[in-house]
């Protein structure tokens, strides 16, 4: 799938933030707020899932460290996973 057909078929559930203009805890506050007003009267309990997402260098790792931390979720690195794999299996 394109970014156009992902976007259209998660468009209930993708929020895009552009981070150009503004500072790392701005961002944490946006994300912060973003998961509590949509999921805390739907997640019966249960932590959100996200994917966060963006270029190289943009901050992703770490703001998904903190989401982790802050709502109780586990945080998974896909770059780590592959990484780990191509370590073990070359």
């Amino acid at each position: 799938m394109n970014a156009k057909e992902v976007k259209d078929v998660y468009k209930n559930f993708l929020f895009d933030i552009d981070t150009d203009d503004i500072d790392k805890q701005e961002v944490d506050r946006i994300i912060a707020r973003m998961l509590m007003l949509k999921f805390s009267k739907k997640s019966n309990g249960r932590p959100p899932k996200c994917i966060i997402v963006g270029p190289p260098g943009c901050g992703r790792s770490t703001q998904a460290k903190k989401c982790a931390l802050q709502f109780g979720a586990i945080h998974i690195s896909v770059n780590t996973l592959l990484k780990e794999k191509m370590k073990k299996d070359p």
